[in-house]
């Protein structure tokens, strides 16, 4: 009975590290398995140095990075500096620069002062003013110099003479008699003039801006009263994050440079419009990406907008956030605006495959693409001839946007990914011109087709006569 209880105890000291080590083992298994998920996500970080030594451009640029995939660096160097190479995930002194994500990369760009760059004197400018006509009135500048240095600010000042008022500066949009001048370039001021007679047949011309933020008015002939007749030209530019929509009062086009003919006092409003946010979201994130054509984050209401959804390697995509299942989908800005699309993880089952998705822009009607081949799934390596097609008479071919931007037709891609194409036409329009018997109509140039918005030089010329008088040719 004593041995039995000496065996026991024995038995028992064994079994307890065995079941602890087995503990230990799957603890250390699960981990492990947690850590190979986690790590088929990578990031990028760019540093540079020093900070105001250049930029680093990465393509393409995202979040996070699948496992395997090649990403573009390129060092700009900023004016005054030079790049001198990379540290860290590379060390090659090469601009441009291709990584493969297998990791978490941390990459430097180093820059260095130029000292090749040559130390330019002092910039000066030169003002120059005068009053029009000559004899309506005074022009002076305060400090008066033959030239100022750059950022120096002068007060110009305009003093009509009798019977004379002043009416504006020619080259800026001011009105007032006295203002603040900062020199950044050689510049020449007119202070115009007009006698008290003429002022009383002149008309005004008033410019508000809506909203005030939205954008500012220009005008070619900047006079505070105008001569009957007087044609002038105004332009309406948007200040970042708006838009121009149209004209009102005087006005109603939409287009943003129009001209006005002074015949009566005349006021104008320039409308402009916030821009609209559009937010795409990537679920889960660094599964895929979406392109957009066209390619920017604002809009205006009303505007259509292609979205294409691109899965990254291991992703395929499912849906987007409204339950449409195409890669392409087409909406409308209607205020800011979010969509998500969405992927899944998957498998590939068997050989390796890649899907070509490809789509027109517009969506219909200007033209056509064809594959060759025409498959649903190619081979990994599969080469494939993608021709653009316009209608005959009706549109030409300009370019593709997507997996090559090429301005050829007909172009070849090789299928190593899931890839997306998208070809872009525009219409063309004839023109015809008939001349009678006493003429001939001539066209510059002189095409078949025209592009849209194309300028067409169109002149008349008549023939020449010949007249019988008293028997006599005139």
């Amino acid at each position: 009975m004593e041995n039995r209880g000496k065996f026991k105890q024995k038995w028992n000291f064994l079994v307890i590290p065995v079941v602890f080590a087995v503990i230990i083992g799957t603890v250390l298994l699960l981990n492990s398995c947690m850590n190979s998920l986690i790590s088929e996500l990578y990031k990028i970080s760019v540093e540079i140095n020093p900070e105001n030594g250049g930029t680093v451009e990465l393509t393409p640029e995202k979040n996070v990075y699948s496992t395997g995939n090649k990403v573009t660096a390129e060092a700009k160097a900023k004016p005054g500096y030079k790049f001198t190479g990379w540290s860290g995930a590379s060390s090659s002194d090469n601009a441009v620069i291709e990584l493969i994500m297998n990791g978490n990369k941390n990459l430097t760009a180093n820059f260095e002062a130029d000292n090749n760059i040559p130390v330019n004197p002092a910039v000066t400018y030169t003002l120059n003013v005068s009053a029009d006509p000559a004899g309506g009135g005074i022009v002076t500048r305060n400090p008066y110099k033959s030239s100022y240095n750059s950022g120096e600010t002068i007060m110009v000042t305009a003093a009509a003479n009798d019977n004379y008022i002043f009416n504006g500066w020619k080259e800026i949009g001011e009105e007032t008699d006295s203002i603040i001048i900062t020199m950044d370039s050689n510049k020449t001021l007119t202070a115009n003039f007009i006698t008290n007679e003429i002022l009383l047949a002149s008309h005004t011309l008033t410019v508000n801006i809506e909203p005030a933020a939205g954008g500012t008015v220009t005008r070619d002939l900047n006079k505070t009263h105008y001569s009957s007749g007087d044609i002038v030209t105004l332009t309406a530019a948007a200040n970042e994050n708006y838009a121009f929509i149209k004209w009102s009062g005087a006005s109603n086009s939409t287009n943003s440079s129009i001209q006005i003919i002074m015949d009566s006092d005349k006021a104008l409003t320039a409308e402009f419009e916030l821009l609209k946010t559009l937010t795409v979201n990537i679920n889960p994130p660094g599964a895929g990406y979406v392109s957009s054509d066209p390619d920017r984050q604002k809009f205006k209401n009303g505007e259509t907008v292609i979205l294409t959804a691109n899965s990254n390697s291991g992703y395929e995509f499912k849906s987007w956030s409204d339950n449409s299942t195409s890669p392409f989908l087409e909406i409308t800005i209607q205020g800011d605006t979010e969509i998500t699309a969405n992927f899944e993880a998957h498998e590939p089952a068997g050989p390796v495959t890649y899907i070509l998705s490809v789509q027109t822009n517009p969506l219909s009607g200007l033209g056509t693409v064809t594959l060759s081949p025409n498959l649903a799934e190619y081979a990994d390596g599969t080469t494939v001839t993608v021709t653009a097609n316009p209608v005959q008479g009706t549109s030409v071919f300009t370019n593709w946007t997507g997996a090559s931007s090429s301005s050829n037709a007909s172009i070849q891609i090789t299928m190593n990914s899931n890839k997306s194409l998208t070809a872009h036409f525009t219409p063309i329009y004839t023109l015809t011109t008939n001349a009678g018997a006493g003429g001939t109509v001539s066209r510059n140039p002189n095409k078949s087709f025209y592009n849209s918005n194309e300028t067409v030089t169109v002149t008349a010329a008549a023939k020449a006569v010949t007249r019988l008088m008293d028997g006599q040719a005139h």
